[in-house]
């Protein structure tokens, strides 16, 4: 700006120290004829008067362009003050009907490539470290605005609305299953049958009496010998059981198992049962202390890790990025559908606002101080304009010095 203003009165300064040469050679002439009257001097004279017309006609006319010449309210000058309405109007107009046309704008937009700008800017390390924390800080005003209570609606509403469509029975099936092809109910016989045997043995005082009880009659007839032959029996039966992986009581216990699993997937019932038990335990009040411990800890764990570089949750986030930009550098397809749907998307949004960069620009130049928009104008082109002053002074001289010369012949 200092710039321009220095040029701006370095200029102003040429044009008119022309014109008061002009009127000094002028002054001049007109003594030097007094005392010397030679033919030269009178074409001099003409030139210099004529120069001195032409650099006040310019000026007046350079003047008012940007404000009232010697501050008189001539009419039609001061005309950018005067008229910046309608010079923001005419600008807005040219841009619009001259510049964004589908003629004018599409080599350029088709020109354009996001996707290499994206590339190059994105695979410096700094740019990564710069999305990484921007993204880092989304984050945590996105934990900083989640209020407690929102997250325990939210949960609450997720848990009615989805519970039901948890295939539990399907689960608990398939679990069962897979219990049985990894052969775990014989993990489960393996340690009940030494516990059933060693109960045995250890009550069979108890035993005895409660056969007695139910068969009062073999209490004459040697109740304890045929209770120890049946505990006896029983014992030699459990061992088979423990040592016979392929025992029938195995087997049969593993198939009707296995029907019971296929019968809890088919069976709605199961579903419903499953689903009520799960809704009884996880209603607000015994999961809501849940939810907020649960909330609080995953909440700070992020805020906690979030900037340190060294935390998993930064170098996941980062190295996401870095391999990102890789993937993306790679695939040219997805850089020319980016590059497409941008073009189109700036093609169409330029052509569908127009009128509204038009208005746009009309609405700025109107509010602009009339007096500075002068001033910025005068400092862009003002320059240029006193050459105007310059070449109308010397043109001025010419033509008056052709005139006086065509003047002097005739006569």
């Amino acid at each position: 700006m200092l710039d321009k203003e220095k040029h701006l009165k370095k200029y102003k300064r040429i044009a008119t120290g022309l014109f008061l040469l002009m009127a000094a050679i002028y002054v001049s002439m007109l003594f030097a004829i007094r005392y010397d009257d030679s033919r030269w001097m009178h074409y001099v004279k003409a030139f210099s008067e004529a120069a001195m017309v032409g650099a006040l006609a310019d000026w007046f006319a350079v003047t008012a362009l940007f404000r009232y010449p010697l501050g008189l309210k001539i009419p039609h000058t001061n005309l950018i003050e005067s008229n910046k309405e309608s010079i923001g109007a005419n600008l807005g107009n040219f841009v619009t009907d001259n510049f964004l046309t589908p003629k004018t704008i599409r080599p350029y937009i088709e020109k354009l490539d996001v996707s290499n700008y994206i590339i190059s800017w994105a695979e410096k390390p700094q740019s990564i470290h710069l999305i990484t924390e921007e993204i880092s800080h989304i984050i945590l005003n996105v934990l900083n605005d989640i209020s407690e209570e929102s997250v325990i609606r939210f949960s609450h509403a997720q848990i009615d609305k989805n519970l039901s469509k948890i295939p539990f029975a399907s689960f608990v099936s398939q679990g069962v299953q897979y219990a049985i092809e990894n052969k775990e109910q014989d993990k489960l016989i393996d340690a009940v049958v030494p516990e059933i045997r060693n109960y045995i043995i250890n009550n069979k005082q108890l035993i005895y009496k409660r056969v007695v009880e139910k068969q009062p009659i073999l209490s004459l007839i040697g109740g304890k010998s045929v209770t120890n032959q049946l505990i006896d029996g029983l014992q030699s039966f459990l061992n088979e059981v423990e040592e016979d992986k392929n025992h029938a009581v195995r087997i049969e216990l593993q198939n009707r198992i296995l029907d019971w699993a296929e019968k809890i997937k088919i069976d709605s019932i199961w579903q419903d049962k499953f689903v009520t038990i799960l809704s009884n335990y996880m209603n607000p009040e015994t999961t809501e202390q849940y939810i907020v411990e649960l909330w609080r800890h995953i909440s700070e764990s992020i805020q906690k890790d979030i900037h340190d570089e060294e935390s998993k949750i930064y170098s996941h986030l980062h190295n996401w990025l870095s391999r990102f930009v890789v993937d993306f550098k790679d695939d040219e397809s997805m850089q020319n559908k980016l590059n497409v749907w941008v073009q189109h998307s700036l093609y169409r949004m330029v052509l569908k606002n127009t009128k509204e960069l038009g208005v746009l620009i009309e609405r700025t130049v109107g509010d602009w101080d009339g007096e500075q928009l002068s001033e910025k104008l005068e400092l862009e082109v003002g320059k240029d304009l006193q050459f105007i002053r310059v070449n109308g002074t010397l043109v001025g001289g010419l033509v008056g010095l052709i005139i006086y010369f065509l003047t002097t012949l005739i006569s």
